[in-house]
């Protein structure tokens, strides 16, 4: 791993833990529609985390291929792209369901790499 690679996955690290923090904060005043601020505030952090993705060396994603690099960066283009049109339910599903595996995933990766 690079010492690149390594800024950029503590860095999504961080960006997962905010997502899931933020996330629990306002998961009762969820509401529905792209424009609300607890979806808004959810958001950036995925998309933060995709932009962060698509910076790691391919030499990287290819070593970790369980990790589904691609999807994490067209989750990324969906939300800076086309924000009107994101899907509440997924937003909410990759939140409680696969950022806390990603984040395992980097932590440890960043555990076990030198």
């Amino acid at each position: 791993m690079t010492a690149k690679d390594r800024v950029l996955l503590e860095k999504m690290a961080r960006w997962a833990r905010k997502a899931e923090i933020d996330y629990q904060a306002v998961r009762s005043e969820y509401e529905p529609g792209p424009l609300s601020n607890p979806v808004i505030l959810t958001s950036f952090s995925l998309a933060q985390i995709g932009e962060l993705s698509g910076r790691l060396s391919a030499e990287l994603q290819q070593q970790y291929p369980d990790i589904p690099w691609k999807q994490i960066k067209g989750m990324r283009n969906l939300i800076v792209h086309d924000y009107t049109g994101i899907d509440l339910t997924m937003i909410q599903n990759t939140v409680e369901r696969d950022i806390p595996v990603l984040r395992a995933q980097i932590e440890q990766i960043l555990s076990s790499e030198p």
